[in-house]
């Protein structure tokens, strides 16, 4: 029970951080571009006219059409979204985390505080390495945009982590 309280408190530091970082400080904003409203929304509408994932060019391209065109990578989702719902199931997501986390560390027989906190940023890093420099490379997701990525993991999980590092 105690992992899982921990990995609650953990998963709630870290949804508290994404609120501070994206709502209140201004670091994301610069580092996602606006659309020209009017001209993408018809574009895309006519592109990529049901929910999914749309690539140009696609996996089977020619060589000839990934020479000096952009590649595009277009998310649509047509349903309705309400930002409470979402704002729910991302703060699952984190308390998920949190309780993966917390288990993680109390699993690894590590006693000292130093020692626990070492792992927990190993995991982060290892989390940021895998989960957002694919998308800079592949997708061209910015280099701001990465680093912001990134440096909300490590701050996030790092906060998160001190408690998990003292707790588990």
């Amino acid at each position: 029970m105690n992992k899982i309280i921990t990995g609650v408190v953990a998963g709630i530091i870290v949804f508290a951080w994404g609120m501070v970082s994206w709502m209140v400080l201004p670091l994301h904003k610069d580092s996602i571009e606006k659309l020209n409203v009017p001209i993408a929304l018809e574009a895309v509408k006519q592109a990529a006219p049901e929910s999914g994932m749309y690539a140009y060019p696609h996996m089977d391209a020619s060589k000839e059409e990934m020479k000096n065109k952009p590649h595009v990578l277009v998310v649509t989702n047509y349903a309705e979204k309400s930002l409470p719902v979402c704002m729910g199931i991302g703060f699952l997501i984190q308390l998920l985390g949190g309780i993966f986390l917390a288990c993680l560390v109390s699993k690894s027989g590590l006693e000292k505080f130093g020692d626990r906190m070492k792992l927990i940023l190993k995991v982060v890093i290892f989390t940021g390495i895998v989960g957002s420099l694919p998308n800079w490379h592949y997708w061209g997701f910015t280099p701001m945009y990465t680093a912001l990525e990134f440096a909300d993991l490590i701050i996030g999980w790092g906060l998160a982590g001190l408690w998990i590092a003292k707790r588990a």
